[in-house]
């Protein structure tokens, strides 16, 4: 993934989590000495959404687990996965006991649920120092202090919408940076993820 920033809303069933935590798996395979995060509202829940994900991604692609060291470090409010190259993948809570840590960049799950001052005072700041080769060196090519965002809807006025906003301005300034789409109930239901009949009542319902 070359974005820097990557925003994605989409509903429930999409798959969203399931793809973003692929893809920081695969960074930490192809860049030795990554330190990548998922973030989603609650600790315990980045840990379980982790945990559910990771453990859908061997079931899939079972050979992605000889990457790691071990069987993983999963707990009720942490998850560890060590890899072979040195990268590291865990899980961060948007707590003041966070402060002074170091990733390289990371996934902000569920962003609509999110405290935008947390973020921006705990969360964001982990990310100041980028990844260094075994030179020593910062690759300017490689997306450094990288950011995904993704998110089911939400209201327009709440930090996801105004972050939203800011990465769709990004995206059209500097369109090599920055990366926003977005998806229906289409999908999932074209995949049989979501009963077609069900979300048509939901919206003819007076009450939803």
């Amino acid at each position: 993934m070359r974005f820097r920033y990557h925003y994605c809303t989409a509903c429930r069933a999409f798959s969203k989590t399931f793809i973003s935590i692929l893809a920081l798996y695969l960074e930490c395979m192809f860049r030795p000495g990554a330190k990548l995060f998922i973030c989603a509202p609650g600790k315990n829940q980045s840990a379980k959404i982790a945990k559910d994900k990771i453990y859908e991604i061997w079931d899939k692609l079972p050979f992605l687990k000889k990457e790691i060291i071990g069987d993983g470090n999963f707990g009720k409010d942490y998850v560890t996965l060590t890899f072979r190259n040195g990268s590291i993948f865990d899980v961060v809570g948007a707590l003041d006991s966070e402060r002074g840590g170091r990733r390289h960049g990371g996934l902000i799950d569920e962003i609509r649920d999110h405290d935008g001052d947390l973020l921006n005072s705990v969360v964001l700041p982990l990310m100041n120092v980028s990844r260094r080769t075994p030179k020593g060196e910062v690759n300017p090519n490689e997306p450094n202090q990288q950011q995904l965002y993704m998110t089911s809807a939400g209201v327009k006025s709440s930090y996801a919408y105004e972050r939203l906003i800011d990465i769709l301005e990004m995206s059209i300034i500097d369109p090599r940076q920055a990366f926003v789409w977005g998806c229906d109930y289409r999908i999932p239901v074209m995949h049989g993820l979501l009963d077609k009949q069900f979300i048509q009542e939901l919206k003819m319902s007076p009450t939803y």
